[in-house]
């Protein structure tokens, strides 16, 4: 090879090392590690990833030291609003039934009186009330909605933020069926079905501030059996953790690749990591598998609503689901694209009656901006469209009596 061709291919060497280790030290600079060693490029995680042991383990420390937290861990559900209790910032409020109200000291009756219509509202952060005081919760104008136009009633909300569809139902049996709500409504968030199949939160969610486990269903030749239950109480989470791949319940956690935990010496390069991600984002968003209905999380959230809506009408209730879409879901439906779920949301309807809410806040964030209506989540004029499309189909199938919607 000529002189010149050799110093020409040296150059080009010497460039495409330099552009390698230039964009490697630059993605280092711009991204962070967690005490886990976990590294994120913004809200990226990429490759490989580690299992959080340090940092659950300082979120149990801080909930462990602070026993007066408004979230505690609940056998059962994995964690529960903390009867009596009242969060630092004062937005929300919880009765002694671990209930959201607008004043902890506030007292429901196992049975609502003569001629009130009770409703309870069951769900995650989205039918709780997140980010919004108590009056600008979807539950709370509801009953306002209802009240004024003639219904006499009363709403309890059972929602928790985090929860799966499967926690809302042992809820239910837990909490809110020894009230004995004529209707029942669930609130139905795509992410619920990622949940649905989670049980160690911290896998499928880095940044959460619960470190709690939380049970799951999974189905047994059609049926539901319920696994991690109860849930490891807080003194035995680290442990777990940190012998992850030798705990009996780990093949049930949906949300724990092998591969994306293996450090191997391609992906500890945060260069290749990404690029791996990115061609991984190319090919398609692995994470609305999730929604087949074919498929194991959703075929199990299917069967935890199903058998919700028995037990709800078994002891002579009326159960709706309440289609909740999150921001990404409203802007897919403001371009006119149909939601990565639609399948699913058709099957679910199939199983169910259900409300779309949807449509309405579709039209206000048309009119104006979508920013109106989330914060991370829903500001109180979404509520509040959340309530009034819910009411307006309640009150349109009213029957004669004031307290039965049949």
């Amino acid at each position: 090879m000529p002189t010149q061709i050799r110093a020409k291919v040296f150059l080009l060497g010497i460039s495409i090392a330099f552009g390698l280790l230039s964009g490697e030290a630059l993605l280092r600079y711009l991204g962070h590690s967690s005490s886990d060693g976990n590294f994120y490029l913004g809200s990226i995680h990429l490759r490989p990833y580690y299992v959080p042991v340090r940092s659950i383990e300082e979120k149990l420390h801080a909930y462990l030291a602070s026993p007066t937290s408004f979230i505690m861990y609940d056998p059962l559900l994995g964690w529960a609003p903390r009867p009596g209790s009242r969060s630092m910032n004062g937005i929300y409020s919880y009765n002694a039934d671990g209930i959201r109200t607008g004043s902890n000291s506030q007292v429901t009756p196992p049975t609502a009186r003569p001629g009130i219509l009770r409703i309870a509202l069951f769900g995650d952060s989205f039918t709780h009330g997140d980010d919004v005081s108590f009056e600008n919760t979807w539950g709370y104008s509801l009953e306002r909605n209802l009240r004024a136009a003639g219904i006499d009633a009363e709403v309890l909300n059972f929602g928790v933020g985090g929860y799966g569809t499967d926690q809302a139902f042992l809820r239910w049996k837990e909490k809110g069926r020894v009230f004995s709500p004529q209707i029942v409504l669930l609130g139905f968030c795509s992410e619920n079905v990622k949940r649905n199949v989670n049980m160690i939160r911290a896998l499928y969610y880095p940044e959460t501030g619960i470190p709690f486990f939380k049970p799951r269903y999974i189905l047994e030749n059609g049926t539901l059996r319920l696994v991690d239950s109860p849930t490891p109480d807080p003194e035995q989470i680290v442990g777990i953790l940190d012998h992850i791949s030798s705990w009996d319940l780990i093949r049930y956690e949906h949300w724990i690749t092998p591969r994306d935990y293996t450090a191997s010496i391609w992906v500890t390069s945060r260069l290749i990591s990404f690029m791996l991600h990115i061609s991984d984002t190319l090919r398609g968003n692995p994470a609305e598998d999730v929604y087949r209905p074919e498929g194991e999380p959703a075929r199990v959230t299917m069967a935890i609503i199903d058998s919700f809506k028995r037990e709800v009408e078994s002891g002579g209730g009326k159960f709706y689901l309440v289609h909740l879409p999150n921001r990404e879901g409203l802007k897919l439906l403001m371009r006119g694209k149909q939601l990565p779920y639609a399948d699913l949301l058709k099957q679910l309807e199939t199983i169910a009656p259900m409300i779309h809410v949807e449509e309405s806040l579709t039209r206000e964030a048309l009119s104006g901006s979508s920013k109106k209506l989330f914060v991370a989540h829903y500001t109180p004029a979404a509520n509040r469209i959340v309530a009034d499309t819910v009411s307006k189909l309640l009150i349109a199938a009213r029957a004669v009596t004031s307290y039965l919607i049949l």
